[in-house]
């Protein structure tokens, strides 16, 4: 699992969990009420009862911020495997496209913006995605028996995500539990 608290440089006190904690809720709960996928940092200390001082101290920009608050929500997606595939990644697809609908599609949207912006934090914001991804992904397949390395999961998990990325990006609407059930299926017949 990707560590994303390893990205900044750290300076001076150790983090205090419970701060931190506050912080990503904040900033996720923030995010999710913001119209452009934006929110002020003195808005997420205001409402994690910290300093922003605070905030710059454990991130060293809000954009890996947002993505830490964001990979926190996402890493909570976690479908346990049955071993009928298309089910699994039916409910999985349904899970993830849920959130998105809800919280983060303009989050999203902002997170790709910083990444044509800045290589380093596209490289960041497209490990995050492919760990919980294609490691969830994985494990769906391969309690399925129907691939056997990460690389093939990658690859099918490339497919899907395009799909993903386009309705999020261009925000055209159908990422909803219909469409899930489409790409599982289409996914579960190349697979199997």
């Amino acid at each position: 699992m990707t560590d994303l608290t390893s990205s900044a440089p750290r300076r001076g006190r150790p983090r205090n969990d419970a701060g931190r904690r506050a912080i990503l809720n904040a900033a996720y709960a923030l995010l999710a009420e913001s119209r452009d996928g934006s929110a002020p940092i003195e808005a997420i200390a205001a409402r994690a009862g910290v300093s922003k001082q605070t905030i710059y101290r454990w991130w060293s920009d809000k954009a890996d911020l947002y993505l830490e608050a964001l990979h926190t929500r996402a890493i909570a997606l976690d479908v346990a495997p049955t071993g009928d595939i298309e089910r699994d990644l039916s409910s999985f697809l349904r899970e993830l496209f849920g959130l998105i609908r809800t919280d983060i599609a303009q989050l999203m949207r902002a997170l790709a913006i910083s990444a044509l912006r800045d290589e380093v934090f596209a490289g960041r914001l497209s490990e995050a995605f492919a760990s919980w991804r294609n490691d969830t992904f994985y494990k769906i397949v391969n309690q399925a028996g129907a691939i056997e390395t990460h690389e093939e999961a990658g690859l099918l998990w490339e497919i899907a995500s395009g799909a993903m990325w386009r309705r999020i990006i261009f925000n055209v609407d159908g990422l909803d539990t219909a469409f899930a059930d489409v790409l599982a299926g289409r996914l579960a017949r190349a697979i199997t």
